[in-house]
């Protein structure tokens, strides 16, 4: 009940309120300021009846034990990876953000939006909001950061989703329009891109990277909660408070994110109170973990997937579809949800998870067969199976999955070299275009263009999206470019369930399952609940307890 709440609001949202009703010329409303705290009266007469929270005296030190670390921290290049936003959420700002819960949009930058067409998009910034090193965010900063992630050139992670924009606008330091070509139902979700500092990236450009991005991607500076401090490759990433933040300084002093690949050590960790948050605690683990009272367990259902990619370009066998519907079909699901993630998760037949309003339960389902698969494999030509390599994160879940499929295909003489890699050398290697499988995930929340555009356009090919495989489909982007500006929300419902069928039918993705996130946390640490697309962003109002 609770995700068909959600996507109906999506769908009012996302379709005809946010388009026509808000912007028939007037502006949205923008959602209240943070509660001031309130001022002690200098005189009470009578007692609380409750005594107010103290405020904590300890060092306000945060430890995270993540499951990898990001390979780059400018939001321009390095988007699109949960290690990546871990960091990225909490020293930059965007525009906008949104409730997980009912989508409903939240002002950050922006301090009003208008939408007086479907293809305009006019916005006035917050006035006073500094970068890290003192200087003040305007309309240049927000221009030249999304120009950077709509020039193809420039290789950011997410361009497809800033290509739609015709020109941008800048009226004064703080009013700005965006122009789209034509309507695009998402894009006020895209104006959630982290705001980078113009004068900072061009001080960092050469010839070789006119962006700045060698330098800026170990050194990020935005105009978020928290700023950067250092990143001691391996070891850790120190975030601290920043003081001049607009919206008031967070109670936490620093932040420090700590690379531990292997789950056990993360949850012992935690345990032992030397880590305050465990980003994901290993299935096996959760039943005992719940019931250990130095570590509180929060679960949280993730709306995408866990998958296993196959590059369909370069060559044999896995250009082959007979060849990846038969790895398809090799899947015990069911099995590996029960051995890998203890139950966390339902079996995956396609992209768009149950509960979103854009699901197609008909797709076409490779449920575990192993007959089929071999009379695939038989019909392909390949009887007597082959050799295939397989990359990985270093994560011991992940690893686990990976061995799983390794033994699965090994029973049709398809001989699987599993190579892991840690988390900045596997996202390099996943952009080089040459890995023939890899296993991975994929997380979105709002649109459906989210799980379809950049997993499976062409256009998004690395460096330019996330499609890996390299699954290029003319029928498919057909489908999927008209239903990104078709306002009626029914026939984009059409469009996209014509679209997955056709993912699935191609196979570039073998999709496992849909998960279920296990977040552990020290008693000790209050006012923090976890974000499905924010990550850690709820920091800036939590807090240690004495």
């Amino acid at each position: 009940m609770r995700r068909t709440r959600w996507f109906w609001l999506v769908l009012i949202m996302s379709m005809f309120m946010l388009v026509f009703v808000v912007g028939c010329g007037q502006p949205a409303d923008p959602p209240p300021e943070p509660d001031e705290p309130e001022e002690e009266p200098e005189e009470e007469e009578e007692e609380p009846e409750e005594e107010p929270a103290e405020e904590p005296t300890r060092d306000q030190i945060v430890y995270i034990g993540v499951s990898s670390e990001p390979h780059r921290l400018d939001p321009r290049f390095g988007a699109g990876t949960v290690a990546a936003r871990n960091v990225q959420t909490l020293v930059h700002d965007s525009l906008i953000s949104w409730d997980d819960d009912t989508l409903e949009i939240e002002y950050v930058l922006a301090e009003e939006i208008n939408i007086p067409d479907p293809q305009t998009y006019e916005v006035k910034l917050r006035e006073g909001v500094l970068f890290h090193n003192g200087e003040e965010l305007t309309t240049a900063d927000v221009e030249y950061t999304y120009n950077t992630l709509r020039d193809p050139d420039a290789a950011a992670s997410n361009f497809s989703h800033y290509e739609p924009i015709e020109e941008i606008e800048v009226h004064d330091d703080y009013n700005l329009t965006f122009h789209l070509r034509e309507p695009n139902m998402p894009f006020l979700y895209r104006l959630r891109a982290d705001i980078v500092s113009k004068s900072y990236s061009e001080e960092h450009a050469t010839d070789e990277n006119p962006y700045g991005d060698d330098y800026t991607n170990m050194n990020p500076l935005g105009t978020g909660p928290f700023k950067f401090v250092e990143w001691r490759t391996g070891e850790e990433i120190i975030l601290e408070a920043f003081d001049d933040y607009f919206q008031g300084r967070p109670k936490l002093d620093q932040v420090i994110f700590r690379p531990i690949p292997d789950a056990t050590t993360r949850t012992v960790e935690l345990q032992t109170g030397e880590i305050h948050i465990n980003e994901e605690i290993d299935p096996v683990q959760v039943a005992i973990t719940e019931a250990d009272d130095n570590v509180v367990v929060s679960r949280r259902s993730q709306m995408g997937f866990q998958s296993l990619g196959i590059h369909v370009d370069l060559g044999e066998p896995t250009d082959d579809k007979r060849v990846r519907q038969a790895i398809s079909h090799m899947m015990p699901r069911e099995d590996i949800i029960d051995f890998v993630m203890h139950g966390l998760g339902e079996p995956a037949y396609g992209p768009i998870p149950p509960g979103h309003w854009a699901h197609e339960p008909d797709v076409p389902r490779f449920e575990y067969d192993p007959d089929r698969a071999q009379e695939l494999l038989d019909d392909a030509g390949y009887s007597d199976g082959f050799s295939a390599e397989l990359y990985v994160i270093e994560d011991s879940v992940r690893v686990q999955l990976c061995e799983i499929i390794q033994e699965e295909l090994s029973k049709f003489d398809i001989d699987v070299n599993i190579n892991v890699l840690e988390g900045g050398a596997f996202w390099d290697q996943m952009r080089t275009g040459e890995s023939q499988m890899f296993q991975t995930g994929w997380n979105a929340v709002t649109d459906p263009d989210d799980f379809m555009w950049r997993q499976f356009h062409s256009s998004s090919v690395p460096p330019h999206g996330a499609n890996r495989q390299f699954y290029q489909n003319p029928d498919f982007d057909a489908i999927i470019e008209e239903a990104l500006g078709e306002t009626d929300q029914e026939r984009r419902k059409e469009l996209y369930s014509e679209a997955q069928k056709m993912v699935v039918e191609d196979a570039s993705y073998v999709f496992l399952y849909h998960h279920e996130r296990a977040l552990g946390t020290s008693p000790d640490l209050r006012d923090f609940e976890y974000s499905i697309y924010f990550c850690f962003r709820d920091l800036m109002d939590a807090y240690l307890a004495d």
